[in-house]
């Protein structure tokens, strides 16, 4: 599963009831101020994966809904929902599998905010106590803070397990805790915003805030006493939403929740990061020609192939193919169904062939080729790119190209790290891997290359096309993985780049979306020089 988060699992026994108490009054300290504003309108976080979208829950198991908060440890996501069950999204898993857990502490069920720290659960429940139960063992340890303190949102770090951060919402206070010398740091809240999550990881500090229906996340440095704020955006993009939490993926990545009925938790990215010049400057342009709607039916679409005669092959996120006229009008829509996976949503990456037969490729490598018999499709066969990197691990990918007169198929992988090398992919026709180059760049570049996504891979004319989401660029390569353009493309004229086609000398693209957003049109481009 693409955007896969990473680190050393940490599985939680069970909860028992009982346990000691530490009730100590514990005395106000110095009042500090920081200021929770709107930021810059060009600073916006965006949706970069819905998780939630793509969990997979054990029989008899409902849905995540009702979230009240989340919290990231190892790659063990747990949410904890307002009926008071408790349990976690395993990030590690391609299935990315939910498991419940079956507490039976009612003060644990009853939290407002609950946060996971080696084998405990800290949590607050809006009143002036904060407790921490720890596993397996059910031992609880409260501190009392001032009588009138309403404590509704809190944040543990690994690196500092004695100190908290809090939220004292009857006085729109921070709160730094230290629980070992019960020490307290106070900083009075400027601002329309009003807190509804923390995170805290080494010395970052999230903050989630809402004013009536807009959100913004800011971020603190926390070395020293003065939190010193060093970015803030504003959610984007949502339709009213309603988020209550924010957590911190290992990577640093930033993970919102809401409290939507489903598709409720969402890694976000800074849009100005997904759009900018990239590592390379560009030498050419995409110059925008028209723009061509696509009939309803149609969601999601992730490939496109010209086929022989003026018509097209376009393949979905929703595992389906449809077959267009010259005018990109639906001739026949075709429902794939793979052999040895299955393929959930988000799985079907790109689509090369005809009418009569074509190949489509998923994410993890898998190749299924596609024969029309009588008035069906059928899986004639399937395999899977033999290709690994240096520690055993299958790549990833989103695009396919494929070269008619040789039969040879080209891929570019699709790592997620900006440190890890990726590779241009050479298949024969019955798909043995027969040559990898990793992808390269003759001159000095500002930043990896490695951050350019390969959103969809067309072989032309002797070289190697990628469309790149991140950034918007069409990168031209090498038949050996050498980039040698760089083509610009606005993002104004297609948000989130998915695949591409070339036909008679113009660039054919289409862009991802949301389900709650209609799905953008073809845009027709050709190349002009900068």
């Amino acid at each position: 599963m693409k955007n896969t988060l990473l680190l050393i699992c940490c599985l939680l026994g069970a909860v028992a009831c009982g346990g000691s108490k530490q009730n100590k009054q514990v005395e106000h300290s110095t009042n500090l101020t920081i200021d929770l504003s709107e930021p810059d309108q060009s600073k916006t976080l965006v949706q970069d994966f819905p998780i939630t979208l793509y969990v997979e829950y054990p029989t008899g198991v409902d849905s995540l809904e009702g979230i009240t908060s989340i919290n990231m440890y190892g790659p063990l996501l747990h949410v904890h929902q307002s009926n008071g069950v408790i349990g976690y999204i395993d990030t590690a898993s391609d299935s990315l599998s939910y498991k419940r857990q079956d507490y039976s502490d009612l003060a644990l069920q009853e939290a407002t905010d609950l946060e996971v720290q080696e084998q405990a659960y800290w949590f607050v429940s809006g009143a002036n106590t904060v407790s921490r139960t720890g596993l397996p063992n059910g031992v609880v340890s409260t501190w009392q803070l001032k009588t009138h303190y309403k404590l509704t949102e809190l944040a543990v770090n690994d690196q500092e397990p004695s100190k908290l951060w809090l939220f004292n919402r009857a006085d729109r206070q921070l709160i730094h805790f230290d629980t070992a010398t019960e020490a307290e740091l106070v900083y009075d809240l400027k601002g329309e915003y009003e807190p509804q999550g923390l995170a805290w990881s080494g010395e970052k500090l999230l903050v989630l805030a809402g004013n009536n229906a807009d959100y913004i996340v800011a971020e603190y440095d926390t070395a020293g006493t003065s939190l010193k704020l060093t970015a803030s955006w504003k959610l984007s993009g949502f339709n009213g939403e309603v988020f209550n939490d924010v957590s911190l993926a290992p990577d640093g990545r930033i993970i919102v929740s809401s409290n939507a009925v489903a598709n409720n938790i969402f890694l976000v990215a800074d849009k100005s990061e997904l759009i900018g010049t990239g590592p390379i400057e560009h030498d050419t342009e995409l110059q925008l020609v028209k723009q061509v709607e696509l009939e309803q039916g149609i969601a999601q679409p992730s490939g496109i192939w010209p086929v022989k005669g003026g018509g097209w092959l376009l393949i979905t996120d929703q595992a389906e193919v449809f077959l267009l006229d010259s005018s990109f009008k639906i001739i026949e829509k075709v429902s794939l169904q793979f052999s040895s996976i299955e393929c959930n949503q988000g799985c079907t990456e790109a689509v090369v062939g005809t009418s009569d037969s074509f190949h489509a490729i998923t994410d993890t490598g898998v190749i299924g080729l596609f024969v029309k018999v009588g008035s069906e499709y059928q899986l004639k066969e399937e395999v899977v790119v033999a290709a690994t990197n240096e520690q055993g691990d299958a790549y990833e990918y989103a695009g396919l190209g494929h070269n008619e007169a040789t039969g040879e198929f080209y891929l570019v992988t699709d790592q997620d790290g900006a440190e890890e090398e990726d590779k241009l992919i050479i298949l024969d026709s019955t798909y043995k891997v027969i040559n990898i180059y990793p992808i390269t760049y003759g001159s000095e570049s500002n930043g990896s290359i490695f951050e350019y996504d390969a959103q969809g891979v067309v072989y032309k004319d002797g070289a190697i096309y990628v469309l790149s989401q991140r950034f918007t660029k069409l990168l031209k390569l090498t038949m050996t993985g050498g980039i040698v353009s760089v083509i610009d493309l606005s993002e104004a004229d297609v948000k989130e780049p998915s695949d591409f086609a070339i036909r008679e000398g113009k660039i054919y693209i289409i862009g991802d979306h949301e389900n709650n957003e209609a799905v953008p049109p073809i845009s027709i481009f050709e190349i002009v020089q900068s």
